[in-house]
C-alpha cells in the first residue's frame, strides 16, 4: 500500500490569497488545455469561480464568507503528488470529486502542458473533456512532468480519502487512529 492520501482544506471564503492564487491557477490549467487543442474548450471548473459555458450569470454572487473546499492527493510523507480541478461549496461535493476521480483512474487521460511565458511544464488528468486533477506543481523538464503525472494516476486508486477537511493553514498532523488512519499504520506520525 502507498500511504497517500486525498486530503481536503477549507478557505474561509474564496476571498482568502491562497483560494484566490488556487482558482488562478485552475484557470491557467483550462486556458492551456483548451489552447493545446488535446481537449476541446472547456467551462471552468466547478465551484464560485467560474460560470460554465452557455449559462446565464447567477442572480447572485458568492457570499463573502461562504467557504470553498479543495483537495490534494498526497503522500504519507505529506509530499503533494496532484491538486483535485475545482473549488466546492462543501466537503461532500470535494469528496465526491475525489471519489469520481478514483473511480475512472485508469481511464484517466494526462495532457501534458507547457505555460508558455517560463517553458515549465504540467499536467492535468482529463477524462470525457473534463479536466479532474492536476500537477502539484510546474517542472523545468518534461522528463520530471511525465514521471509525477504517472506516479499520481498510479497513487490515486489506493489513496486513503479522509473524512473531514482541514482548515486553510492547519498542518496535516494525523494521529493515528483518527481522521480514518489506521492506529499502528505509522501514517500518522510526523517529525519536524
Amino acid at each position: 500500500m502507498s500511504g497517500a492520501r486525498v486530503l481536503f482544506t477549507s478557505f474561509f471564503n474564496h476571498q482568502v490569497p491562497a483560494a484566490r492564487r488556487w482558482a488562478e491557477r485552475e484557470v491557467e490549467i483550462v486556458e492551456l488545455l483548451a489552447r493545446s487543442g488535446l481537449v476541446p474548450a472547456l467551462a471552468p471548473a466547478p465551484g464560485p469561480w467560474g460560470i460554465p459555458g452557455g449559462q446565464p450569470l447567477p442572480r447572485t454572487l458568492p457570499r463573502y464568507d461562504q467557504a470553498s473546499f479543495i483537495w490534494r492527493l498526497v503522500s504519507s510523507n505529506h509530499r503533494e503528488h496532484a491538486r483535485g480541478m475545482g473549488m466546492f461549496a462543501s466537503h461532500s461535493e470535494a469528496a465526491a470529486h475525489a471519489a469520481e476521480a478514483q473511480a475512472v483512474a485508469g481511464a484517466l487521460t494526462i495532457v501534458p502542458l507547457c505555460r508558455p511565458g517560463d517553458g515549465f511544464h504540467g499536467w492535468t488528468a482529463v477524462t470525457s473533456g473534463q479536466p479532474l486533477m492536476s500537477c502539484a506543481q510546474w517542472y523545468p523538464k518534461p522528463a520530471e512532468r511525465d514521471r509525477a503525472a504517472a506516479l499520481a494516476v498510479d497513487r490515486l486508486p489506493q489513496a486513503r480519502i479522509m473524512d473531514r477537511p482541514l482548515k486553510h493553514g492547519q498542518r496535516p498532523r494525523l494521529a493515528a487512529g483518527q481522521n480514518g488512519i489506521p492506529a499502528g499504520s505509522g501514517a500518522g506520525t510526523t517529525g519536524n
